[in-house]
């Protein structure tokens, strides 16, 4: 498959670079946080090779003479590391006289013009080691094949405005292997996988990204709008398919018992997804109204199948996840750069990043409501809105939860420390 790495940020595309790398020296390449790098983003320390250090450039969307006068003004860095060989790569399509250009400028440290790879050198690596193309999914997810399967779904209409939401949505889409594994191993291991979480932690886009998967492995996919006889009536014995159903216990409160059947059906299906080869049952709730599930109705409780659940928790989002979400939104919403130097002052974006509010969608939230806003100062806006989310909150507060629930959430809040249950009564 060829790439164009155009959908890639350019921390995606250097730790793509590094493992790559990895592969090909067949030991571990060095890669560097974010900042004044000296003109290193990867190094390798080698016994027999020396040192080798290595500059990513991702200009997919640049032309050649933007790349050519980064290189030249790289050129001061790397005499003063005086490596013992340096390597270019970018994601920049290069002509043989592009390279020649390229070389002029680096050697002696480009040992010769193989010393420097584009977009072309880089889908070559990736087809000799496809084990590096398998981790970084947000690559093959947002090629154009899969891209092209997606709009000839039939479940998604084909329009150019669909294919920019789900190129936008990929962009954005981090790939912590914590969550995207542990639902993969659950879907491998039983073939049903209840995504469950608190709000806005990202249940809703990992099962779409799952979707993305399984309809590049020609599976036929199935979204469930309204109740589970949609998926009976989609059933099709021989075919590979994969169904989803988002919120499948209702959006704020426990919504199963409006349908009398729904249980029953439901856990039939999923009992009968469980035994069978190439089929697959995706569903999310809230991990709130799951538990409530489990202990009001029956046919839940009572389950005597084996299906497991992957909690998406806070946790599961290391430090450098977080980080990178953030990154991934502050770039996609072409946030100045003063802005995101007001973040970096005295390193307190790592309040932001360490905050006990984070999540995905409170990121995003951020990033809209400073636009819409008018701006201010960024990282005042920023911890502010983390601290007292309520605009994120207010339309479910205010009209998707009856009275009753507002005034006990209200009672819950004044409380200094966790509550029991008999205590609150």
């Amino acid at each position: 498959m060829e790439y164009d790495f155009k959908s890639l940020f350019d921390y995606d595309f250097e730790l793509l670079c590094c493992d790559l790398l990895s592969a090909l020296f067949k030991k571990r390449i060095e890669n560097f946080r974010r900042g004044k790098d000296l003109g290193i983003d990867l190094r390798y320390a080698g016994t027999s090779q020396g040192r080798i250090v290595v500059q990513c450039k991702h200009f997919a969307n640049t032309p050649f003479s933007g790349l050519y006068r980064a290189v030249v003004k790289e050129y001061p860095k790397i005499k003063k590391l005086n490596p013992e060989r340096y390597l270019l790569i970018t994601s920049y399509f290069l002509t043989p006289g592009e390279k020649e250009r390229l070389f002029d400028v680096l050697k002696p440290y480009c040992k010769s013009i193989d010393d420097i790879l584009g977009g072309n050198e880089v889908n070559t690596l990736l087809r000799e080691h496809p084990e590096v193309e398998r981790v970084h999914y947000k690559l093959w997810l947002t090629s154009t094949a899969v891209l092209q399967k997606i709009l000839h779904s039939e479940v998604y209409q084909q329009s150019e405005i669909l294919q920019e939401e789900i190129k936008d949505k990929l962009k954005l889409y981090v790939q912590s292997q914590t969550a995207y594994g542990k639902a993969r191993k659950v879907l491998d291991n039983y073939n049903c996988c209840i995504i469950s979480g608190i709000p806005g932690i990202g249940k809703t886009t990992l099962a779409e990204i799952l979707l993305i998967y399984y309809l590049d492995q020609d599976y036929q996919i199935v979204k469930i709008q309204s109740d589970i006889k949609e998926a009976l009536k989609a059933y099709t014995p021989g075919v590979k398919q994969v169904f989803l159903y988002d919120d499948f216990l209702g959006d704020t409160a426990l919504e199963i018992k409006a349908n009398k059947n729904e249980g029953k059906e439901l856990i039939s299906f999923m009992k009968h997804i469980s035994r069978q080869k190439g089929k697959k049952f995706i569903l999310t709730t809230r991990e709130y109204i799951l538990n409530q599930a489990c202990q009001s109705n029956e046919e839940l409780a009572r389950q005597d199948f084996k299906y497991d659940k992957c909690v998406i928790s806070l946790e599961d989002y290391t430090k450098a996840d977080r980080a990178r979400i953030l990154y991934n939104h502050l770039c996609f919403y072409n946030i100045s750069n003063a802005c995101i130097k007001d973040l970096l002052v005295n390193k307190r974006i790592m309040n932001i990043i360490n905050h006990p509010n984070y999540s995905p969608r409170l990121i995003e939230s951020v990033m809209n409501l400073y636009h819409s806003s008018g701006g201010g100062k960024f990282y005042e806006f920023f911890m502010n809105t983390l601290s007292h989310p309520d605009k994120l909150w207010e339309k479910s507060f205010c009209r998707q939860i009856s009275p009753a629930a507002r005034d006990l959430l209200l009672l819950v809040c004044s409380f200094s420390s966790p509550v029991s249950v008999a205590r609150l009564k």
